[in-house]
Parts: C-alpha cells; sequence; structure tokens
C-alpha cells in the first residue's frame, strides 16, 4: 500500500527519481514515456485503498507477487471519490532475503 501511494505522489509531482527507484528499468521506460505526454502536475488524494494478493511466481532469479489495488481516489480538488481497480506485478531478487520490491507491470481494469 505504501508503495502504491509512494508512486502516486512522485507520479504526480513528476519526480521520475523517485519512480525510477521502485520500478524495473522496463517500466520506468514506459511510465517516463507516459508522463511526458501529460505533462501538468497534478494532485491525487488516495481516499481508501485495499490491496490483496491474486497470487504469485517463483522463478530461479526472482519472486514475482500479483497485487490487486481498489479503492478510491480523487484527482482534482473538489472532486467527488472515483473507483479504482488495478494489478500491480512487484518482483524481487530471490537471491537477496533483504532485496527491494520493484513493479514490474500496472494493469488497469475497466
Amino acid at each position: 500500500k505504501q508503495q502504491f501511494i509512494t508512486m502516486q505522489k512522485a507520479w504526480d509531482e513528476h519526480d521520475m527519481d523517485a519512480i525510477r527507484e521502485t520500478v524495473t528499468p522496463e517500466m520506468f521506460s514506459q511510465l517516463s514515456d507516459e508522463r511526458d505526454s501529460i505533462g501538468a502536475v497534478n494532485h491525487t488524494e488516495v481516499v481508501t485503498l485495499n490491496a490483496d494478493i491474486l497470487g504469485y511466481t517463483y522463478e530461479p532469479s526472482r519472486v514475482v507477487v500479483s497485487v490487486r489495488m481498489t479503492g478510491l481516489i480523487k484527482e482534482q480538488a473538489g472532486a467527488q471519490p472515483a473507483d479504482f481497480d488495478e494489478v500491480w506485478h512487484v518482483q524481487r531478487s530471490t537471491s537477496d532475503p533483504s532485496a527491494n520490491w520493484y513493479v514490474s507491470g500496472i494493469q488497469q481494469n475497466a
């Protein structure tokens, strides 16, 4: 949950250095291109946030966990909260038990 809030704040502030620290290089490339096309700084308020583990894949060099993020967010001051539903894929190295988790994919659900 904290990673979601941290990433949302960095996204709103166009803080690509903070985003780079929490995502894989491939994901950073995608997010950087998308963020550049949006331009303006935004403010998002996370009203409620739920995180449910959907499953995981254990590979020799990494573990990947799929987490469904749902809740309510406000994307403009004074706006009514809107539902969101996303699946985040996060991964970390299996060779280091204290390795950081990195976002490797985000799927927006309809």
